[in-house]
């Protein structure tokens, strides 16, 4: 009998979560929050991803390596391409 599928799953979520919160991380300085606020950011990710379209936005605009807009509502042309074009 092998490993459980569940372990599986469970390495699975759990390398995703690390690789998005690392790419979060490294590309911080492109969203609009403050320095101060990045770790808690970082960790909480999902939660906020969930609860927050604001978040959702400028978390999807730093993974893809583009700067976040300042604006609301969700605007596609609020995003673009970082100066050193990651």
């Amino acid at each position: 009998m092998g490993p459980s599928p569940l372990l599986f799953i469970a390495a699975l979520l759990a390398g995703a979560y690390a690789a998005l919160a690392a790419r979060f991380a490294k590309n911080f300085e492109l969203t609009t929050y403050q320095a101060r606020s990045k770790w808690p950011l970082v960790l909480l990710f999902p939660l906020l991803l969930v609860a927050s379209p604001q978040f959702r936005e400028q978390f999807l605009a730093a993974v893809r390596g583009l700067r976040a807009g300042g604006g609301k509502g969700g605007d596609p042309g609020a995003a673009t391409r970082s100066a050193d074009g990651l």
